[in-house]
């Protein structure tokens, strides 16, 4: 239960995936933007399709089942228990 109440914390500060997914960045002045958005409003320029939720998670590794935010080394999620060893050792 504590989980569900961070999140949902995470949620009204603006930092948790609901809010990421809806949201963008212009790759030329970082105004903030809404996922619906194709051009900036401040600067004119096209936006990219990725929300910041997509760019962080090609930033961070993250386990395939449930998402979690990994340590470079994990091994397996600390979260769900996903075995990562095969895609952290790449073989």
């Amino acid at each position: 239960m504590a989980e569900k109440e961070e999140l949902n914390w995470l949620e009204e500060c603006g930092f948790g995936p609901k809010v990421m997914k809806s949201m963008k960045v212009c790759p030329h002045c970082g105004t903030v933007v809404d996922n619906e958005h194709r051009v900036c409003p401040d600067c004119g320029m096209r936006l990219l399709t990725k929300t910041l939720y997509d760019r962080y998670r090609e930033r961070h590794l993250c386990c395939d089942k449930c998402g979690t935010v990994l340590a470079d080394d994990s091994r397996y999620c600390p979260h769900c228990g996903n075995s990562l060893y095969l895609k952290v050792s790449g073989g």
